[in-house]
């Protein structure tokens, strides 16, 4: 399951009503900068924290921001195949998963 969030705003909101497994966020995300979008995330997780994939074009904003991995854009789709490993291992099964796109 894939759901997606135009806004940081939304994205944050729908991670209160619901739990998922990887988010993938925006470094300017609208509404929110993607680094509070994560450290909320990370502040307000009662039942752990879902993995927190950052994207944006410079890298150096992003490091650091305690993303669990960082990418640049445009994301490819090997981009998203070494993401969804990284998810299935971080789980150690391969089930269903419930993804954000902020």
């Amino acid at each position: 399951c894939v759901k997606t969030a135009d806004t940081g705003f939304k994205g944050i909101k729908m991670l209160i009503e619901e739990h998922f497994d990887l988010v993938i966020i925006d470094l300017f995300a609208s509404g929110f900068d993607g680094r509070e979008v994560a450290n909320h995330i990370r502040m307000n997780r009662q039942n752990g924290s879902p993995i927190i994939v950052g994207i944006s074009d410079d890298l150096n904003l992003i490091e650091g921001s305690g993303f669990d991995r960082i990418f640049t854009y445009p994301l490819s789709t090997n981009d998203l195949v070494e993401i969804q490993k990284y998810v299935t291992d971080a789980a150690a099964v391969n089930v269903k998963q419930k993804w954000a796109f902020l």
